[in-house]
């Protein structure tokens, strides 16, 4: 499947590929994470997490929700690129908060506790959320 840019409803651009979807939230000034059921090619993968990255420096935002709830399994390589390389560029970039809707996969779920306490060990603010509601209400509270 190939990358493809489309037009949400309030004109602002998302981007989607077979790995998941980032959508932007002009009115609480976030940007939101769609992970995809099915595995995909690291390539793939983080061609997500760098549009992502891309929407949060051309709106200077320092929020991010991500709904981790369909996210299987992501390699050990994945984790640590987004620690060593994609989360310093992101802090640099105004990132300053995250919500994660927690993962339905019980192992998936795990390892993602685990990788949100690797995240808040960098100057910002990332917690887990079991439903959706709760987490985009706590992320509309931060400054």
């Amino acid at each position: 499947m190939t990358a493809s840019v489309l037009t949400a409803s309030d004109s602002l651009p998302s981007f989607s590929n077979a790995a998941g979807s980032v959508r932007l939230d002009p009115v609480g000034a976030y940007v939101r994470l769609n992970w995809a059921s099915q595995p995909a090619s690291i390539g793939v993968w983080r061609q997500v997490l760098e549009q992502a990255l891309l929407q949060i420096q051309q709106h200077n935002w320092h929020k991010l929700l991500g709904d981790q709830r369909a996210l299987p399994l992501f390699s050990t390589e994945n984790q640590a690129w987004i620690l060593l390389d994609w989360l310093p560029r992101a802090v640099r970039a105004g990132l300053r908060y995250g919500a994660i809707v927690s993962p339905q996969n019980v192992m998936v779920r795990l390892e993602t506790a685990a990788f949100v306490r690797e995240l808040n060990t960098y100057p910002l603010t990332y917690r887990q959320f079991p439903d959706e509601d709760t987490a985009t209400k706590w992320l509309l509270q931060q400054e």
